[in-house]
């Protein structure tokens, strides 16, 4: 089957293509004080244990369902939910970058979300993504790097898409790409400018069922004859994994709704926890809102992977 995809965006504009981009990836997501414990990072061939923390004595195991951004190839043999607790992390060598988990937990009839976000490094590629400055003066000639963290016998089966925000369409002049590098002559500013680059790194590759896309975001301070800085730098470590879903919610799809498939509903992506329920209309997906009782909430989680 093939995914569709969406976009989330935040603060700044990329074009031509909006991807999804999170201010603080490492950091866990909880709710009413509920937390997913174990690692940002760690090394190939590692695995993390994460658990569930300050759940209500009232929830037991049969009221946590698991997700991740793995994919349904990965998923099936790397991610080990077991009740409270899964067990995630590829021990192989392929670039397997930000991953994140949810559990769907049921309290008092609604499913509520928390996630939790960690990186691991493989021999393809590191958890750094770019190699670049983040400030660089007038003249000097920048390379951002993409490449250096793939290894030369995966790197001839990736593409890559590079894109600017405004203020590097606007300021960076005879760009020179070749393929994962970028490189260009900063420019003579009055004013110092923050641009932010972003580059989509895809791979194809037989032996799995799924192209692997990525996307990684590189902010650089231009330093202009005031000599100010740009304030702060947002250069998160992980590679973003697009958002993608399943299907458009409609009655045609109904049938077709299991747990864990996707779908885009009223512009927002939910993930299905009880099959039964998602293939019933008045459970509908869109009825879904942060800290409000709904039918929606009996059988669906909001998702922002």
């Amino acid at each position: 089957m093939n995914k569709a995809y969406i976009a989330k965006t935040i603060n700044i504009t990329l074009l031509p293509v909006a991807i999804l981009l999170s201010g603080n990836l490492m950091a866990a997501e909880s709710h009413d004080h509920i937390y997913i414990a174990g690692p940002t990072h760690f090394s190939e061939n590692e695995q993390g244990n994460f658990e569930l923390k300050n759940l209500p004595e009232t929830v037991s195991k049969q009221d946590i369902h698991w997700f991740s951004t793995y994919s349904d190839y990965d998923a099936a043999r790397y991610f080990k939910p077991n009740g409270f607790s899964v067990q995630a992390g590829a021990p192989y060598k392929l670039a397997t970058g930000n991953i994140r988990l949810t559990a769907a937990v049921k309290i008092a009839g609604q499913y509520q979300a928390v996630s939790h976000y960690f990186c691991q490094d493989s021999s393809v590629v590191k958890c750094d993504g770019i190699i670049a400055p983040q400030r660089a003066n007038a003249g000097e000639w920048v390379t951002v790097d993409a490449a250096s963290r793939v290894i030369p016998a995966r790197e001839q089966r990736q593409s890559y898409l590079w894109q600017f925000d405004q203020n590097a369409n606007s300021y960076l002049k005879d760009v020179v790409i070749n393929r994962g590098q970028l490189s260009f002559t900063v420019p003579e500013l009055k004013e110092s400018k923050k641009i932010s680059l972003s580059v989509t790194i895809s791979e194809k590759n037989a032996a799995m069922p799924q192209t692997r896309t990525s996307v990684v975001k590189h902010d650089i301070c231009l330093i202009g004859k005031n000599g100010d800085d740009c304030g702060a730098i947002d250069n998160p470590r992980p590679v973003v994994e697009l958002t993608a879903f399943d299907y458009q919610y409609n009655d045609s799809n109904l049938a077709k709704f299991k747990t864990g498939t996707k779908v885009l509903d009223k512009g927002t992506v939910y993930t299905c926890v009880e099959a039964g329920k998602c293939q019933d209309p008045q459970y509908r997906p869109a009825t879904v809102h942060s800290n409000q009782p709904s039918k929606g909430a009996e059988a669906w989680i909001r998702s922002y992977f």
